[in-house]
């Protein structure tokens, strides 16, 4: 696996001009099959990160860092949200949300952490930097999160090929068996206490 540096986008903004970001950005991160994906980094993570309507994270080469460039390896955005369960029935609700929440059978949404976004950069492969890796510390920048305001569900959208191919293995489940739009919503209770640790080295950024 190549050796990556894990910065938040706030951290780059403290630190570098907006449009040196931006356009470091744009000319190392490229995903052909998820074009919504590289157009969010590229034009709307910025936006969203000054607005705080969201966190976004990127993995960085740390061995191109080094010699002073800058490569985006992946990414992923975290963000606070709540889904509609009232149309679930008593009995999936007890299966989605456990059976220690008050009030569960009488709620109409239920508060969530969401996975906006997460995917590869094209020039990278899974041996460089594999998607349980890319999840996983993401789960450990949302378990700073659980320490402060409590919270355990992550849900996220996908394609039925992703589900298929990495997120159930990854103990996610369908919210809605058959969506009407295309997109699965999945969700998933977060164990933070059993978290692998994070592997990412640490680099100083600096101008």
């Amino acid at each position: 696996m190549v050796e990556y540096t894990l910065v938040s986008l706030s951290d780059l903004l403290d630190s570098f001009k907006e449009n040196e970001i931006q356009k470091q950005i744009k000319s190392s991160f490229s995903c052909a099959r998820e074009k919504d994906l590289e157009s969010f980094l590229h034009e709307k993570a910025i936006l969203y990160e000054r607005s705080s309507l969201g966190r976004t994270f990127l993995f960085l080469d740390k061995h191109r860092l080094v010699e002073g460039v800058f490569s985006v390896m992946g990414f992923f955005t975290t963000a606070q949200t709540s889904y509609d369960i009232s149309v679930l029935s008593k009995k999936r609700r007890r299966k989605v949300l456990g059976s220690a929440v008050p009030g569960r059978d009488t709620l109409k949404s239920f508060p969530a952490f969401l996975i906006g976004q997460i995917g590869r950069n094209d020039q990278y492969t899974s041996k460089d930097l594999n998607g349980k890796t890319m999840l996983n510390e993401c789960f450990l920048q949302l378990e700073q999160v659980s320490k402060i305001i409590g919270g355990e569900h992550v849900i996220l959208e996908c394609r039925d090929y992703m589900f298929e191919k990495f997120y159930k293995a990854q103990g996610f489940q369908k919210f809605v068996e058959d969506p009407t739009d295309g997109l699965l919503t999945l969700y998933n209770r977060i164990k933070f206490n059993e978290l692998h640790t994070s592997q990412n080295p640490s680099y100083p950024l600096s101008h």
